[in-house]
């Protein structure tokens, strides 16, 4: 960098090499600079993408009937984390999540839908389930 040397003496600064090698270190201390800023959106990233396929995999292993006992929908909240992304995720996470998990224990298994069955007493005749309990009525 003679250029710059010559530059800085003809200005009428006799020490030009001090001023080169302070914008050398100035030069290098950016670098390290913007390493260190590549650095933190790498682990940002991903971090990130870590952490919505952790969400992900939790709403897809939640069974159905479980959303439908906290009043969600899985498919809704699949399609938000799938298709957001971390976004997604992170709205899922501070939400309706710990509503979803609290309702494990509410969650019905497979039910009969309501509807006219054999009567279970044998009367030869159909009686009427109502989707929990056999009721009076009959055909």
């Amino acid at each position: 960098m003679a250029h710059g040397r010559d530059v800085l003496q003809r200005l009428g600064h006799p020490g030009g090499q001090r001023y080169e090698y302070a914008s050398r270190v100035d030069g290098a201390g950016i670098g390290i600079f913007f390493a260190i800023i590549w650095l933190l959106c790498l682990v940002v990233s991903v971090g990130g993408a870590a952490f919505w396929i952790w969400q992900l995999i939790e709403v897809l292993k939640i069974p159905e009937g479980q959303f439908k006992a906290a009043g969600s929908e899985k498919l809704t909240w699949g399609l938000v984390v799938g298709l957001i992304g971390w976004i997604g995720a992170l709205i899922w996470f501070l939400r309706p999540r710990k509503r979803v998990l609290a309702a494990a224990g509410m969650a019905a298994g497979p039910t009969t839908a309501a509807g006219w069955f054999p009567d279970p007493h044998g009367s030869g005749r159909l009686r009427w389930f109502d989707g929990t309990s056999w009721t009076d009525h009959v055909s």
